[in-house]
């Protein structure tokens, strides 16, 4: 909101117009920087539009039809930063979190980064030829909800990340925009997966689970418990996710860029950063491996809300509170090692040490792959 104002109301000396680089020019914070020039493209655009002309008709000829634009082609990529008119029939969402997440997921569709690994949806044999990806498909400054809109098979889906921040209350925050967009549009949302990056805490000794892909359909919220004087934390908060995903994902991991899938107990999500061991051992307890991250709960939290009767969203009909699944890649062990490079699995292999960035890349874009295969064999 506070974009759009600066853009609507001019610098209020009559020179040059505001624009994206003098506001930040003023804020030490850049982390919005791609969606604020995002906007101002879109808002430019919109607003230098010829004025429409009074002249009056010289003919009374009725004008032609506009003559509808041609499908975009299987496998191909294409650009539309206008809010469409179209009303597709949404299945699925796909949230990610930060911006390595969001630029790594928009690269695995083709929307190419450079620096990133050269890896894409026409590495997967299940879907070279079945993916159409249009990115800033609905960006408009009337609107709250910016996504990308994917096409897998039949099957259409939205890529949204969670605003300008992360973490529960960012999540929760996009669940009921994706909620409130999919009543005014008519979507029929079937599931909603969060892939990217996460932590991992495990009682074995000397294993690398850096890289693999952790699924469960337990979930629990940290952040609700208490400390007593021996300080341990009681969870209390439990959710389950869709179970039925979370078999068919497990069946993905084979194929001609294996991805490792490991079996957690839990998905442990709260708003903390774990980089200390022993909190991250004090909160898996006696489970013998767990993922760690920050978006879930707001996920399961938003969704459990909305399916309240006096919610002022509503859920699509047929979805249930469980209709979701938290789908990430491992990127470090929850401990102070997160910042120095480490080795990581990649497509079956193990890698060399490479930096925490990278690995981040490297584990959403084995998730994302795992999700879209399991979209492209089991949804219905």
């Amino acid at each position: 909101d506070m974009l759009r104002q600066w853009l609507r109301k001019g610098n209020g000396t009559g020179d040059k117009p505001r624009t994206v680089q003098t506001l930040f020019e003023t804020l030490e914070d850049r982390s919005c920087r791609p969606e604020a020039e995002l906007l101002e493209k879109e808002f430019r655009a919109k607003s230098t539009k010829p004025a429409k002309s009074t002249k009056p008709a010289e003919s009374t000829k009725p004008a032609e039809p506009t003559k509808p634009t041609e499908p975009t082609k299987p496998g191909t990529t294409t650009v539309h930063l206008e809010s469409s008119r179209e009303n597709p029939d949404i299945k699925f969402a796909l949230l990610t979190a930060n911006d390595t997440e969001f630029k790594t997921v928009r690269h695995f569709f083709g929307k190419t980064c450079s620096g990133m690994e050269e890896y894409s949806y026409k590495d997967e044999p299940d879907l070279a030829k079945v993916v159409e990806f249009k990115p800033d498909f609905s960006i408009d400054s009337r609107e709250q909800l910016g996504y990308d809109l994917i096409t897998i098979g039949e099957f259409q889906g939205i890529h949204l990340k969670c605003g300008f921040k992360y973490g529960t209350e960012a999540a929760r925050n996009a669940v009921n925009d994706i909620m409130d967009e999919a009543e005014k549009k008519g979507w029929q949302i079937e599931i909603i997966f969060c892939t990217g990056c996460c932590g991992c805490s495990f009682a074995k000794a000397d294993q690398n689970y850096r890289g693999h892909v952790l699924i469960s359909d337990n979930l629990v919220d940290y952040n609700q418990g208490k400390y007593e004087d021996d300080g341990q934390v009681h969870l209390e908060r439990l959710y389950t996710m869709n179970t039925d995903w979370c078999d068919w994902l497990f069946k993905m991991e084979e194929g001609p860029n294996p991805v490792k899938v490991s079996k957690a107990e839990s998905i442990l999500s709260g708003d903390w950063v774990m980089k200390k061991k022993e909190i991250a051992d004090k909160l898996r307890g006696k489970q013998k491996i767990v993922g760690i991250e920050m978006e879930g709960a707001g996920i399961a939290k938003g969704l459990d809300a909305i399916s309240q009767p006096k919610s002022k969203y509503k859920l699509p009909r047929g979805m249930r509170p469980s209709d979701f699944l938290i789908v990430k890649g491992v990127s470090d062990h929850a401990g102070p090692d997160k910042n120095t490079p480490q080795p990581t699995w990649y497509h079956g292999q193990e890698t060399k040490p490479v930096a925490d960035e990278k690995r981040q890349e490297m584990a959403t874009l084995q998730s994302t792959a795992l999700v879209c295969r399991a979209i492209a064999r089991h949804m219905k």
